[in-house]
């Protein structure tokens, strides 16, 4: 009879093999979260390239971690069972591989609704959110030019002279402009690259925000 039979403790393979078993199972069932917020948040995560890149590594991943976890738990019951591991192991291995059981369930079901959402997702919304993403971003540097002094090339409190840099009037998603309306008003637009019909506008206030509601046109019409 081997000695470790007799003691409680686990042999060091055996006890790395169970931190091991135990730390996929745990990160399984942490990982819930991050896949429930890729689904609660879909819109920001699918308009985002790093976002929706990590989703999917971490929303892909999960599942197998936990089925990971089940697997080795159920051999380690069955060394239990024939005593090559000691009796003391079998709480610890129970609660991993319920654990491990939940959440590779969990997880599941969370890659499915987010491949669902994917699936109905069209080029066109990931273009519309890409879009508004850059005006926000646009609008945030209108907001900081009429806030700059003139002597500092600004707009010393207006919006006078404002137009779209260069660098930003167009990228992979679309191409960007800006209309003075007047002193207090911008207005920001936007025209999907695929289609330049299909556009986003807004008007931007005296505070940096939107003025009334944003407009769309062509295939971005709700």
């Amino acid at each position: 009879m081997p000695a470790y039979r007799m003691s409680s403790a686990l042999p060091g393979p055996l006890a790395r093999r169970r931190k091991t078993f135990l730390t996929l199972a745990i990160s399984s069932v942490l990982l819930i979260p991050a896949g429930f917020l890729a689904n609660e948040y879909f819109d920001a995560v699918a308009s985002d390239d790093t976002l929706s890149s990590v989703a999917m590594v971490l929303i892909l991943l999960a599942p197998f971690l936990g089925i990971s976890a089940v697997r080795m738990a159920r051999r380690d019951m069955e060394s239990i069972q024939n005593g090559i591991i000691p009796s003391s192991a079998m709480t610890a291995t129970k609660w991993g591989r319920n654990l491990g059981a939940f959440g590779s369930v969990a997880n599941t079901i969370l890659l499915l609704l987010f491949l669902l959402q994917a699936s109905s997702f069209s080029g066109a919304d990931l273009a519309k959110n890409a879009l508004l993403r850059d005006l926000n971003g646009l609008m945030s540097h209108a907001y900081q030019y009429r806030n700059r002094p003139s002597a500092r090339g600004g707009g010393h409190g207006t919006y006078i002279g404002y137009h779209v840099p260069n660098l930003l009037k167009e990228n992979v998603d679309g191409f960007y402009s800006a209309s003075v309306i007047h002193a207090d008003t911008l207005l920001l637009n936007a025209a999907w690259r695929k289609d330049p019909v299909s556009i986003v506008s807004v008007r931007l206030g005296p505070n940096g925000r939107p003025v009334g509601s944003w407009t769309f046109g062509g295939g971005f019409k709700e």
